[in-house]
């Protein structure tokens, strides 16, 4: 194997221990099935992990695949919660009345919840493809749903 590949392997094992970490055990449990795709986010694309855990030899092995997530029709999004919807008609309104998009602490004062529930429901938005955040940008959240599909602001 060349330098090359072993840096390659490297960095692929690397991004699937940290798959792993963000799976927060869902997906390792010693079940004999395969689980439900989990959606995760590395640097600025989404990607579907799936595993199927089985016996292997009297012990349990895992199969993983990761694939790049398609994009989603912004026409035609995928549901949302009610809370989702809600900030996702602050970040349009924030942005069409200032003109930049809304930072974390915006959000924080706007709604009156914590730093990790904004930064949790950011990253849950990303996850599931309603906005696209670069990652290292202030102020960069851009929305992937059309307006008419988003509900009023409360």
């Amino acid at each position: 194997m060349g330098h090359r590949e072993q840096g390659s392997r490297w960095h692929l094992d690397r991004e699937l221990q940290m798959l792993q970490c963000r799976c927060k055990g869902v997906a390792w449990e010693p079940l004999r099935r395969r689980q439900k795709p989990v959606r995760t986010v590395i640097g600025r694309h989404v990607y579907i992990l799936k595993v199927g855990i089985f016996d292997r030899f009297g012990e349990d092995a895992f199969a993983v695949s990761m694939e790049l997530a398609p994009k989603l029709d912004p026409s035609n999004p995928p549901s949302f919660t009610a809370k989702q919807g809600q900030y996702l008609a602050f970040i349009y309104n924030y942005t069409k009345i200032r003109g930049q998009a809304p930072a974390e602490v915006d959000l924080e004062r706007y709604f009156r919840v914590s730093p990790p529930a904004v930064h949790d429901m950011i990253k849950t938005l990303e996850r599931n493809g309603l906005i696209e955040k670069p990652p290292g940008r202030a102020r960069s959240i851009r929305l992937c749903v059309h307006p008419e599909k988003l509900p009023r602001l409360e």
